[in-house]
């Protein structure tokens, strides 16, 4: 038995050191699946990520002109542009007058901007007026609408937001407008909580509600149909209640997007924090958007008047990322993560006079690359301010 033993164990020393090797290389193996699952895992993450990421978005000035304050069009003088569109089929912009149907029946004008092969301003050429009809095919009477933002859509119409009248009971509206001839096709339905109630505790506030509004589209009549509006400050049950020595919180206005088809409700909401107000400031808030693309790369203007003047700045906004708050009551205080943002451009870097910049719009291709961008201002038909138009080169 004795001979015979290491005859019997050797098999069974090779089993073992052959089972010990196919251990070992299997933690091995598993080892470097789990770095690889993790690997995988961050890599996914930073592509779920992927929409926060901003666009490299510059704005070049390139030149500023200024349509007189007593031009008229049919008797009616030119004045409040609010919001600004572009019509690519047709190569012009569409300004809509904040006019309450008070100086002439509420309106939108057509535009012409014409630039020479260096890239700069020669001209603004007003066309010509179109009136804004009701259901009724009737205009507008007085004080019943306040048209603040233009978009103009592949479907031969134009969307314009109103932001009513809080303190005469007049709801804001969004509504979808013939091109040609102005009469409201639809209105877009809006939630509850952005209509004024009666006792001051919800809705819209007073002449700070719907100020910017655009439409993020392919351009074909028959793709999707994204609209964006925005209020200009906060709801009135999302302004932040302090309490003695409570930190100020940035006011949050919210937008609203919507997918235009048989459901005219909204598809989702956000919030978006405003910078805070220069000193002195008298008003403050978001007065445009505009669509960078179809995946949620926006610029927005914000626009504060103070004792020392207009403050307008440009940002980069993206909404990837960004919380749906459709079901949060009241953003004050709220966690939810708003829309990410990055300055683009400070018009005082300018060193121009500025005056009440809301509409702003891309327009077409400039020689040397880049497109063209568009500003107005409202002069709120006063002989102290003007009808500005600012142009620049956007490159994103």
């Amino acid at each position: 038995m004795t001979d015979s033993q290491p005859n019997n164990l050797e098999p069974q020393r090779t089993q073992r050191t052959l089972g010990a090797k196919i251990l070992s290389a299997t933690v091995a193996l598993g080892f470097a699946l789990c770095v690889f699952g993790i690997i995988v895992f961050l890599t996914s993450c930073e592509s779920r990520a992927a929409p926060r990421v901003f666009l490299n978005a510059s704005l070049e000035f390139l030149g500023e002109y200024r349509i007189p304050n007593n031009f008229q069009l049919d008797g009616v003088p030119l004045g409040g542009l609010s919001g600004l569109t572009y019509d690519r089929q047709q190569g012009v912009f569409y300004a809509v007058s904040d006019d309450r149907s008070l100086k002439g029946p509420a309106r939108f004008y057509t535009l012409k901007v014409n630039v020479d092969k260096k890239s700069q301003l020669k001209d603004v050429k007003v066309l010509k007026s179109t009136s804004l009809k009701g259901a009724d095919g009737k205009t507008y009477p007085a004080g019943s609408i306040d048209p603040e933002a233009i978009a103009v859509s592949p479907r031969s119409t134009v969307f314009i937001a109103s932001e009513g009248d809080r303190n005469s009971g007049v709801p804001p509206i969004i509504g979808e407008f013939d091109l040609a001839s102005g009469q409201l096709k639809q209105q877009l339905k809006l939630p509850d909580r952005y209509l004024p109630d009666t006792v001051g505790k919800k809705g819209i506030q007073g002449n700070l509600a719907f100020e910017s509004l655009t439409i993020a589209s392919s351009g074909a009549a028959t793709d999707p149909l994204y609209i964006f509006t925005g209020t200009e400050s906060a709801l009135i049950q999302d302004q932040q209640k302090l309490a003695e020595n409570q930190p100020v919180e940035a006011i949050k206005t919210r937008w609203l997007q919507y997918l235009v088809s048989e459901q005219t409700g909204p598809l989702a909401e956000y919030a978006y924090q405003l910078e805070f107000p220069p000193l002195g400031s008298i008003e403050h808030g978001l007065s445009e958007i505009q669509a960078l693309d179809n995946g949620g790369h926006f610029l927005s203007l914000e626009r504060s008047l103070s004792l020392l003047g207009f403050k307008i700045r440009v940002f980069q906004a993206v909404t990837g990322g960004a919380t749906d708050v459709s079901r949060i009551e009241s953003l004050a205080g709220s966690n939810a993560n708003p829309i990410s943002k990055k300055l683009v451009l400070d018009l005082a870097d300018l060193k121009i006079g500025l005056d009440n910049i809301e509409g702003m719009a891309i327009g077409p291709p400039l020689p040397g690359g880049g497109n063209m961008l568009l500003m107005v201002s409202d002069n709120n038909f006063k002989r102290l301010q003007v009808n500005q138009v600012l142009l620049f080169r956007l490159r994103s």
